[in-house]
């Protein structure tokens, strides 16, 4: 992503050059008041983009016999008070392996029971953890996003009490054809979710009733 700040059209500054020899920028209105050679500082401050606000100060001396011409600004005078912030999408996504560490860990599968999950060897999973940037397969990609989907409609303390339920002892069937089923469905596990709620708030109350 690229952009750049562009000054406004009516922005100029007349160039001086003072007695010493040195040049200044100078505001216009500055140098028609015929301004003697006291200091003066003119704060420009420029709207960049969507709100992104910066200022500069430009120092300006001005003497009784200068001569002056009108000219723009040049683009490297404006550089340090137009720096835009840029986002790199690629920053803040996850790579597919980090989020698969991410939802194993937050559900509490284990590995046997992620990998029946994400449809992927146990031994892809010891290759991920290795090497987070190793390329994933689009249809795993799907769906760990369905799953990412899923793990943020449901509420937080019933998570870990899913393998339980799709693969314990006394697991349910359907929410284990639901997680496991070839192709995995968001609407399937939101319904399999709201058919089991009350058993998974109930175990989760148990819980913490005997800590």
């Amino acid at each position: 992503m690229s952009g750049f700040c562009a000054p406004p059209q009516n922005f100029l500054f007349s160039k001086a050059s003072s007695s010493s020899g040195s040049d200044a920028y100078v505001s216009n209105d500055a140098v028609t008041a015929g301004l003697s050679s006291r200091s003066r500082k003119v704060v420009a401050g420029l709207i960049c983009g969507l709100g992104l606000l910066a200022s500069s100060i430009v120092d300006t001396h001005a003497a009784a016999t200068t001569t002056t011409e009108v000219v723009k600004p040049a683009w490297s005078d404006l550089v340090s008070i137009c720096e835009p912030v840029l986002l790199n999408n690629d920053d803040v996504t996850q790579l597919p392996a980090e989020l698969s560490g991410s939802l194993q860990k937050f559900f509490g599968f284990n590995n046997a029971q992620w990998s029946s999950v994400i449809k992927v060897e146990r031994k892809t999973l010891y290759n991920w953890a290795k090497n987070p940037e190793t390329n994933v397969h689009q249809r795993i990609v799907a769906r760990l996003e369905v799953l990412d989907h899923f793990s943020k409609e449901i509420d937080n303390e019933h998570a870990k009490f899913f393998p339980k339920k799709a693969f314990g002892r006394h697991a349910d069937a359907s929410l284990a054809a639901a997680l496991q089923h070839k192709e995995l469905s968001y609407d399937s596990l939101v319904d399999e979710y709201d058919r089991l709620y009350a058993d998974l708030d109930g175990m989760y109350k148990r819980m913490k009733h005997k800590a």
